[in-house]
This record gives C-alpha cells, sequence and structure tokens, in this order.
C-alpha cells in the first residue's frame, strides 16, 4: 500500500507498507522480501518468534519510503513491486501504482515549456564582409523533459550542435540550457540597409514553437575633421561679394539723354572722316 494516491513535483515522498502473511496451515521458514525501489525497507514489524519463521496467521509488516524523480513526471506514475519468498513456497508479487497528478492548464502550469534567446556579439556593422557572431539559448522552464527539439535560423543556415546536452539523451531535461552558435557574413545589399533582423525558431514534439529575434544596425558613416581647425570642425569659407561697375543713378531719362548724345556724335564723326576721305580722293 502507498500513503498516497498521486504525487505532483519532484521531491514527493511516497510511503509504502508492505505486509507479509501466512494464510496456509503450516508455518513457513527462510522468509525473504525484497523491493529494489525502497532503499530504506525497515522491518518486519509482528515478529516475534523463531528467526525467519512466520507462523500460520501471522503477519510480518515492513515500510520504506520512495522520493519522486524528474523521470517519475516523465513517465506519468511511479509502480513499486514487492517480492516475497520462503523455503517452502514459490515466490509471490503485490504492487501498487503511484500516479503523476497533471498540473492545470497554462498559464498556471505548463508540464511542458521552454523559452528561445537569441543575442549578436555586436550592435553595429560597418562594411561588407564584417562578420556577426549569433548565440541562441533554449532553456526548460516546465517540469518534464523535451524530446524531438529543433532550432532553425534561415539566415545563419547550419548551426553548431547544442552545447549543454549535460546526460547526452538528446532530450531537453527540466532546468537544462542548450547554446546554439551560427555566424552572419555582411553582403553588398546590407549595406543599402539600415539595419538587419535575424530570427531564430524552436519547436519540439509537446511544445513551441517558441521564436526570438535580434536586430544589428549599420554603423552611420564617419565625419573626418579637418585637423587645421580646432576641434576639427569643417572650415566654412564665405565669399566677399563682387561689387559691379554701374552708371550713377541720376534718373532713367538723364542716363537715356546721354547715350543718345554719345550716339550722336558718334555718328557725326564718321561722317566727317568719310568727307575728308573723298575730298583727298
Amino acid at each position: 500500500e502507498a500513503n498516497v494516491k498521486v504525487y505532483d513535483s519532484v521531491g514527493d515522498i511516497i510511503n509504502f507498507i508492505i505486509k507479509v502473511k501466512n494464510t496456509g496451515n503450516t508455518k513457513l521458514t527462510g522468509v525473504t522480501l525484497s523491493d529494489p525501489l525502497l532503499k530504506d525497507l525497515a522491518g518486519p514489524i509482528g515478529y516475534d518468534g523463531e528467526e525467519g519463521v512466520l507462523d500460520v496467521g501471522d503477519t510480518w509488516t515492513y515500510t520504506g519510503s520512495y522520493t519522486i524523480v524528474q523521470d517519475d513526471i516523465n513517465n506519468d506514475f511511479v509502480k513499486n513491486i514487492a517480492t516475497a519468498d520462503s523455503n517452502e513456497t514459490d515466490p509471490v508479487t503485490a504492487n501498487v501504482t503511484v500516479n503523476y497528478d497533471e498540473p492545470g492548464n497554462p498559464p498556471e502550469t505548463n508540464r511542458y515549456r521552454f523559452t528561445i534567446e537569441k543575442e549578436a556579439n555586436v550592435k553595429e556593422y560597418s562594411a561588407a564582409g564584417d562578420e556577426i557572431v549569433y548565440t541562441i539559448t533554449l532553456r526548460n522552464t516546465g517540469n518534464r523533459a523535451l524530446t524531438g527539439v529543433e532550432v532553425t535560423d534561415p539566415m545563419l543556415g547550419d548551426l553548431t550542435e547544442p552545447e549543454g546536452d549535460t546526460d547526452g539523451d538528446n532530450q531537453l531535461d527540466v532546468n537544462e540550457k542548450w547554446i546554439y552558435t551560427g555566424t552572419y557574413t555582411i553582403t553588398e545589399d546590407d549595406m543599402e540597409k539600415d539595419s538587419i533582423t535575424n530570427t531564430a525558431v524552436a519547436d519540439s514534439d509537446r511544445f513551441g514553437p517558441v521564436k526570438d529575434s535580434v536586430t544589428v544596425n549599420k554603423a552611420e558613416d564617419e565625419i573626418i575633421p579637418d585637423p587645421e581647425i580646432p576641434g576639427g570642425a569643417p572650415e566654412i569659407i564665405v565669399e566677399p561679394e563682387v561689387p559691379q561697375a554701374t552708371l550713377p543713378d541720376t534718373g532713367s531719362i538723364f542716363n537715356t539723354t546721354i547715350i543718345a548724345a554719345i550716339g550722336l556724335m558718334l555718328i557725326i564723326a564718321g561722317l566727317f572722316i568719310n568727307k575728308i576721305k573723298f575730298i583727298k580722293g
């Protein structure tokens, strides 16, 4: 018998009671009891006669306890089998099963759950050919081991095998952390953008998918300072405006009269020169 019908977490303790009774009509000798699950088996209680002899109608009582481990959470139950034997009989067994009490539905609790976190080793890139190293971390935050865990990241292609599978069972165990890495090389197309965003997705047989993204910005163009200017500030030169020659402003009518007089004088001079040439000719 077990003192409980269900358990709900690692560390729970189940107390078992095992009774061996002589139901025949002759005493039994060399009586033994084994129960591999119970490491602290104690008894028998009720033994008051010859050592190893179970008299007719007598009952021997044994006790022991068992502490729940993660495998019991994964398996959904604990089955305990006890075996009694004697010199006069074949072995007889008895068993009892204690079930895992599944928690309620999310978000209160969740048997299967894990998170993903993605980070980049730089915050900016500045030229084609620059490399960005990404780290992807998975954590089992539920209370059951996860199988069939896969991480995809189309931008990075092949990722490293996960670090952190401490027992090598290829399961993301409770409180276990798996770390993947991948590298991306900046392209000319990336230089035409202000930033690049990379998303990783994780999935499993029982929970998911979950995803996380990280953005790395393109560095701003650097302004080269002028070494001849204190503080390196760019030199700004303003050239003075060259004044244009103009006639004195004496009124538009007066300016027009002057121009007309000069023109008339040029015409008279031309006629006079031509007249001299005619006389000489």
